[in-house]
């Protein structure tokens, strides 16, 4: 990409070589993303989608099935903050469940006993919001 830019600033100097749209939002995307809050949700959305007793106490809720981010896709990263506070009363009241094995696992236990987490969340789904729909518009390609 740099050696075509470089080609377009030598033969058409008043043209400016911008690159990929797509790309560049998904870099400011990765870039503003909090990584920290995203692993935690993971950890959570991983467990209830891993194990066989909390995916089947979701399902039974007619809840969605917990959304893993991806690394080809940055919109997924709204996809599965989205998923979890979908999920959060139930996840919450699986926890609670005797036979639940989130009920054993005290980081799980710790994140969704904390209000402020939820609360992060949110926050961090409202200000990436609009990076993901600049993202899909761009995607289209609609000239």
């Amino acid at each position: 990409m740099l050696a075509v830019h470089n080609l377009i600033k030598q033969k058409y100097p008043n043209i400016i070589a911008l690159g990929c749209h797509a790309h560049v939002l998904n870099l400011l995307g990765n870039d503003l993303s909090d990584k920290a809050l995203m692993e935690e949700v993971m950890y959570v959305q991983k467990n209830f989608r891993n194990h066989h007793y909390e995916a089947a106490a979701l399902k039974l809720k007619s809840k969605n099935r917990p959304f893993i981010a991806g690394s080809t896709r940055w919109n997924s990263v709204l996809d599965t903050y989205t998923s979890f506070l979908q999920n959060e009363s139930s996840y919450v009241e699986i926890m609670r469940d005797e036979h639940s094995t989130a009920s054993k696992d005290i980081k799980v236990m710790e994140i969704l006993k904390n209000r402020n987490f939820f609360d992060k969340v949110q926050a961090q789904l409202r200000f990436l919001k609009p990076v993901g729909t600049a993202l899909d518009i761009v995607s289209k390609n609609i000239f």
